[in-house]
């Protein structure tokens, strides 16, 4: 897992951006299994930010729910459970979506 979280900060780094494609509903109704969402690496995150990080070795998409000083909580919008992670663990942030019918969606 760390050698892939490495190849994805590089891929952000060379290019800027990274699309993935969102797998599962926990981000019901904002992001639809299949929709692709474009990362993008930031300084900082602020709390209802949409972010992609790393979590018991594996990507998640969720939205910040609480920081408190390096740490943060993330859910997504269709699940009860919290995932506390330090903000080093997020890969980026979610700037923008695109169904598959191709149209697109921004945060």
């Amino acid at each position: 897992m760390e050698l892939y979280k490495r190849l994805v900060e590089q891929q952000l780094t060379h290019k800027g951006e990274l699309w993935v494609e969102v797998k599962g509903i926990s981000m019901l109704p904002t992001l639809k299994n299949g929709e692709k969402v474009r990362i993008v690496a930031k300084e900082t995150y602020q709390k209802g930010e949409i972010v992609m990080f790393c979590y018991k070795d594996r990507f998640l998409v969720h939205r910040i729910v609480k920081i408190i000083k390096d740490s943060c909580f993330c859910k997504g919008d269709n699940t009860i459970s919290l995932e506390r992670i330090s903000i080093q663990d997020i890969i980026g942030k979610v700037e923008k979506c695109q169904e598959e019918g191709g149209g697109d969606g921004i945060f």
